[in-house]
């Protein structure tokens, strides 16, 4: 599965930010997942819990996941809609594939307490 590798990234990017803030033994990790990039919530959160017995920094951490949906904006209408993970993400309301991306497409480390 894909989400070993995103997982794997955002492991270590929790790490450097612990270390970049003097954070010994984080307690709550929350991140933002956007439904467009087609990475689920239960196997990132699996692979977490097996990154934690690599890391002892990460051992009593709890990881939360707030997923996020895919909004875009048509480049055509100008209309701004609420979009889910697709192979083609068109326009609801024109039917235009010419759209930019607003959210859902990235994960984010939201906060580390």
């Amino acid at each position: 599965m894909h989400e070993h590798g995103i997982t794997n990234e955002v492991v270590h990017q929790i790490i450097h930010a612990c270390e970049d803030e003097g954070i010994e033994k984080p307690k709550k990790i929350i991140v933002e997942l956007g439904e467009l990039t087609s990475y689920k919530a239960d196997p990132v959160l699996f692979y977490f819990e097996s990154f934690k017995k690599t890391y002892p920094l990460l051992e009593n951490s709890e990881l939360e996941i707030k997923e996020i949906k895919g909004k875009v904006k048509c480049k055509d209408c100008g209309n701004e809609n609420g979009v889910e993970h697709s192979p083609l993400i068109i326009c609801p309301d024109c039917d235009s594939a010419n759209l930019k991306v607003l959210e859902g497409d990235k994960i984010i480390i939201n906060s580390i307490d």
